[in-house]
């Protein structure tokens, strides 16, 4: 299976600031909404820890 890359929009208008480091944030994977905060891409990783293979963990394959 292979992934596709996701769109990134330019949010360079917006003069948005990562929530956790305050670097500016130029673009993103998503139309941000306005009432959450969003994070740099390195901050983005962190907050995510290790991959895991989603919410549930990792996958079982039999």
């Amino acid at each position: 299976m292979a992934f596709q890359r996701r769109q990134m929009v330019d949010v360079r208008h917006l003069g948005l600031k990562c929530a956790t480091c305050g670097v500016e944030i130029s673009e993103l994977p998503f139309q941000p909404s306005g009432d959450r905060p969003v994070y740099c891409k390195e901050c983005a990783r962190q907050r995510r820890g290790p991959s895991s293979g989603g919410p549930r963990g990792p996958r079982r394959r039999y």
